[in-house]
């Protein structure tokens, strides 16, 4: 994630004023999701089925990285002009925060379509899905909306 400017909004680790005014927050979570879903499905035509699912997706955190960048000497030159490498002066700082905590996840819904392809009776299907957050995630308490199309290529291995 990269908000600019605005670091106010989010519960961040205190940045280190020391190293200069902040640029940029880049924020990695370690995270292992397991979705659980059901379907019904129903027969359409000899070869197709339409279906609707509902899903619930827990999130168990490893740690979060927060990667801070600050302007050390707020764009200017060490003379007192302009600094013509605006890299020159930057500085990164790497904060870790092992916080092993269990969120509460998405709730998923979906309405698709599979439909058999001839050769070994393998499916292919097409679904739009909507997930929404039942809760936050991580320190800064970031949540998550998404709306998509989800495909996938089932097959039967010989």
């Amino acid at each position: 994630m990269r908000k600019d400017n605005n670091f106010q909004d989010l519960n961040l680790p205190t940045p280190d004023p020391s190293l200069g005014v902040v640029e940029a927050v880049q924020i990695r979570n370690s995270l292992l999701s397991t979705p659980q879903s059901i379907k019904y499905m129903r027969w359409i035509s000899e070869k197709g089925k339409a279906f609707v699912g509902a899903g619930y997706t827990p999130y168990k955190s490893f740690g979060q990285e927060y990667e801070y960048t600050y302007d050390f000497d707020c764009g200017l030159h060490p003379i007192g002009g302009p600094n013509p490498d605006p890299d020159h002066h930057r500085v990164n700082s790497i904060q870790k925060i092992n916080d092993r905590m269990y969120y509460r996840g998405t709730a998923t819904a979906s309405v698709g379509w599979t439909k058999l392809v001839k050769k070994n009776n393998n499916k292919e299907e097409a679904s739009l899905f909507y997930e929404k957050r039942l809760g936050t995630v991580g320190q800064e308490k970031l949540g998550m909306q998404l709306f998509g199309l989800r495909t996938a290529f089932w097959f039967n291995p010989r």
